[in-house]
């Protein structure tokens, strides 16, 4: 896919032709009716500068005339910049929170600005998925419940305490209970006891871990039961800047610098910790009295164990991992280098600039080079193998990359998403030219023609959302890695043996840039973010939400300084711009120092000393710069903070106060204790039974090979009666306790997962297909002395 943009040819000199070798997408956005789609191209070609005039009185007269031609250039460049950088800064920050004024969201064009952005939703799921993962890690009870009496707990009791993960006892408790004996023969259900057998406790993880990322620090727990393990990485997606240049020639050009908004800190998804399992374990007993007991006591007591394990359930494959004892994320490597397709890196040096009239140099800018520039604390990944790309921020360690696209799987062109050997991140090395560019993910014209879908030409908002449905629909790549919701509506059509989790009747989206059939429908998930009523859950108010989001930003600061310096060499770099214009262009040299200053207006952009560019922050938000800054530090509860100006919009952290505290009688799309969604469903799939992925039991089963059950005869016609046994939920499955006993690490290094068989099974016996040892093994003894049997 070519994302470089038409050359600049000099209007002056046909020969000198600038190519833009930065094969990098950006957000341009160019509204239909205007004369000129100055998106398409590299630079917008200045004004001629003539030499001097004889006629006295004309001098003055054409310079002023001149003068204000490129002035209005100039200012036409820096809207343009403006506008490209809210519709960007919109889409990635974007918060619905009710009656919030002076938002970015009102600043731009409203393109899709109804819509959540990327990283609110994102940071919002992760924390309701944190408090799931809290319920689930309940802790094992050290005493057994029972109906009441004795040394046990009673199940009423338990039933009625406000903790979510009681659901797991109370359920274990009641499915043993009820297959005791019945109403009047009720001895041995009145003495059943049920006793969880726990897990021994997994090694604590520092706060920095990818186990406790957006747990508070005085939140932080031993996991018995699941370990999620978060994987934060670092984006910028770019907006095209129309940033001026000069020469001796011509005035009042501007060049497309492709300017990057950071994202730092980006939950990207969980990855299940392959050292810790899940599983539980419990131990019933009752007392049985026989008729003829030959016993000399009134009953004999039985006991029984069983443990049971989850199966089909499908967190998400590990695309990032973080080693152990760091605090960073970086790229998985061989075999199947899964982060490939979900970032690329920018290595732009070596890069001819016709400008500078040598190749790019390390920490250097120049006209149409992509912002940020790489310092000696570098902002773009440097190696694709091994720099890190997420996690913990600090000065010089986390560094940024591109989100590439992985969309639809392939079978027939596997490279589409993915490469064998080489680097662990797809590398855009722009001075070799586009014969460097690999066709992976947002490269690949198969994998980007297929997400674009119909939009061409004049895009209305109608046929946008329409299309924003599409891609949101699951694909076939998603039911192959992930465990997809299905609406019940197409349970029943499919003659699915188990109701969907989303109910009701889907809306048809109708565009006519649509070739698909697509259903939205609204659904809501049980997944708390903050409750004061359910007590384990890591957040009790709003408020505490907001704290952790406060304390998360604040850690991001090294990434967002390096952020700002770039600015500045740049702001520096577009003044210094203006100082190449012919003499006679006195007057527009001012033009080029608030140009220079609308990038980041930094007390003395005319210094270029790196002392004064590195440790200089941008005054007010009338520059890019400093807009970004009070956006994402301007509230009064972070450090650091940010002074907010009349030119300044709302904080995104005050955005999120706002959102946050909502309520559904005020805000229907938001709940405390659900998260509510829409919901996309493409009916045009070529198998809609292949969503269906998370369990399908088989012949051993008494299934047929296609997951479907048909009755034996005399139970009615196989057409009528035939059902589909295929899941979109995890089963539990009956597992041996001795499976469980097994203590040791795994090492997430290692080439192959038997948790996750990332796409290939092999019988080669030098691979651990059966993983045995685990951080968290059963443990037996808190059950008595199970040794002597079989179990």
């Amino acid at each position: 896919t070519n994302f470089r943009l038409a050359p600049d040819v000099n209007i002056l000199n046909s020969s000198q032709v600038t190519t833009d070798y930065y094969n990098v997408p950006a957000t341009c956005i160019h509204i239909a009716g205007s004369q000129t789609n100055v998106c398409k191209r590299f630079a917008v070609p200045g004004l001629p500068e003539f030499g001097g005039y004889s006629m006295p009185g004309s001098e003055e007269a054409s310079r002023n005339f001149v003068d204000a031609l490129i002035g209005t250039k100039i200012n036409d460049c820096n809207e343009r910049s403006k506008l490209n950088m809210l519709t960007t800064t919109t889409w990635a920050y974007n918060v619905l929170a009710s009656n919030a004024s002076n938002s970015l969201a009102n600043r731009g064009p409203p393109i899709l600005t109804d819509r959540q952005g990327a990283w609110p939703q994102a940071v919002e799921l992760a924390m309701r998925i944190r408090n799931l993962e809290k319920i689930m890690n309940r802790a094992a009870r050290p005493k057994a419940v029972c109906i009441g009496g004795g040394n046990c707990d009673d199940i009423a009791t338990v039933s009625s305490e406000p903790y979510a993960g009681n659901e797991r006892i109370v359920k274990a408790f009641y499915s043993g209970y009820r297959n005791l004996g019945n109403e009047i023969d009720n001895e041995m259900k009145n003495s059943f006891t049920l006793l969880e057998i726990p897990p021994t406790l997994a090694p604590s993880e520092t706060e920095y871990s990818a186990s406790s990322f957006l747990i508070p620090a005085k939140n932080i727990y031993q996991k018995q039961f699941l370990d999620l393990k978060l994987m934060l990485v670092n984006y910028a997606t770019f907006y095209a800047a129309l940033i001026p240049r000069a020469d001796s020639a011509t005035s009042g050009a501007c060049d497309i610098s492709k300017v990057a908004i950071p994202v730092p800190g980006y939950p990207l998804g969980f990855y299940k910790n392959p050292n810790v399992l899940t599983y539980y374990a419990v131990r019933g007993q009752a007392d049985f009295v026989g008729m003829f007991s030959p016993f000399s006591s009134d009953s004999i007591k039985l006991t029984a164990y069983a443990a049971a394990k989850p199966f089909g359930g499908r967190i998400g494959p590990m695309l990032f991992t973080q080693k152990p004892g760091q605090d960073t994320i970086i790229p998985r490597s061989e075999p199947y280098f899964r982060s490939i397709p979900y970032m690329a890196s920018l290595d732009v040096l070596g890069t001819p600039n016709r400008f500078l009239g040598h190749d790019l140099q390390p920490a250097e800018y120049g006209p149409g080079v992509p912002l940020p520039i790489n310092l000696s604390n570098p902002f773009w990944v440097v190696d694709p193998s091994n720099s890190p790309v997420g996690g913990k921020p600090s000065n010089g360690t986390v560094q940024f990359g591109i989100p590439n696209l992985v969309y639809e799987a392939n079978p027939a062109q596997p490279s589409t998403y993915t490469l064998v050997g080489g680097d662990h991140l797809f590398k855009i090395t722009t001075k070799n030219g586009p014969n460097d560019d690999k066709k992976v993910g947002l490269f690949s014209l198969d994998q980007f023609k297929t997400f674009k879908g119909g939009l061409s030409g004049v895009i209305t908002p109608d046929d946008l959302l329409a299309q924003v449905h599409r891609v949101r629909a699951a694909t076939s790549y998603e039911a192959k890695n992930y465990l997809i919701p299905t609406p019940n509506e197409l349970n029943i059509r499919l003659g699915i043996d188990s109701f969907g989790a989303i109910p009701g009747i889907g809306q048809p989206i109708q565009a006519n840039s649509l070739s698909e059939s697509i259903k939205k429908y609204r659904a809501a998930f049980f997944a708390p973010l903050y409750s004061d009523s359910v007590k384990d859950v890591l957040f009790t108010t709003s408020s505490d939400v907001t704290s952790t989001i406060s304390q998360y930003m604040d850690q991001q600061n090294p990434a967002i300084d390096n952020y700002t310096v770039a600015l500045n060499y740049a702001a520096y770099q577009t003044y210094k711009s203006g100082t190449l214009a012919t003499a006679a262009a006195v007057n527009a040299q001012a033009r080029y120092r608030s140009a220079a200053e609308g990038i980041s207006d930094i007390n003395d952009v005319t210094n270029g000393n790196p002392a004064n560019l590195t440790a200089s922050k941008p005054k007010s938000c009338k520059s890019l710069a400093g807009q970004f800054l009070a956006f994402y530090y301007g509230d009064a509860d972070q450090t650091p903070s940010y002074a907010s100006g009349a030119d300044c919009p709302k904080p995104l952290l005050s955005l999120l106060k706002m959102y946050f505290s909502s309520n559904s009688a005020t805000d229907p799309n938001f709940s405390s204790t659900h998260y509510i969604m829409e919901y996309a469903l493409n009916e045009s799939l070529p198998d809609l039974k292949a969503l269906y992925s998370a369990y399908t039991p088989g012949p051993y089963n008494g299934i047929g090979a296609d997951g479907s059950f048909t009755p034996p005869p005399g139970f009615g016609s196989a057409g009528s009666m035939k059902e589909l046994m295929k899941r979109n939920f995890y089963s539990t499955k009956f597992v041996a306790l001795d499976t469980l006993l097994k203590s040791g690490g795994y090492d997430e290094g290692s080439k192959n997962f038997a948790i996750h068989s990332e796409g290939k099974i092999n019988n080669n016996s030098s691979f651990d297909n059966a993983q045995k040892n685990y951080t968290n093994p059963l443990n037996a003894s808190s059950a008595g002395d199970i040794s002597s049997i079989k179990h």
